[in-house]
């Protein structure tokens, strides 16, 4: 899997891990996790998600983000494993 590292809130050198990729409305976002435990998310652990533009990860604001981490998490939970 894909790695990066990235400054938090705090100035704090944090590894995530991308595990996947997810299209919307003719964008592509990145889905990421620095693999903290989540309670609030059905896949247990805490996710980000950044857009792709300009073959760059751009940060979300951070409603946009809810709404395609929740849209990305109802697609992994309600997909069929063939």
């Amino acid at each position: 899997m894909e790695t990066f590292t990235r400054k938090n809130d705090i100035g704090v050198d944090i590894e995530y891990t991308v595990i996947g990729q997810y299209k919307d409305r003719g964008n592509i976002y990145y889905i990421y996790t620095d693999f903290v435990t989540d309670d609030g998310n059905k896949l247990g652990i805490r996710l980000f998600a950044d857009i792709e533009k300009d073959k760059q990860l751009k940060r979300l604001e951070r409603d946009q983000e809810k709404e395609i981490i929740l849209k990305f998490s109802k697609d992994v939970l309600t997909s069929k494993i063939k």
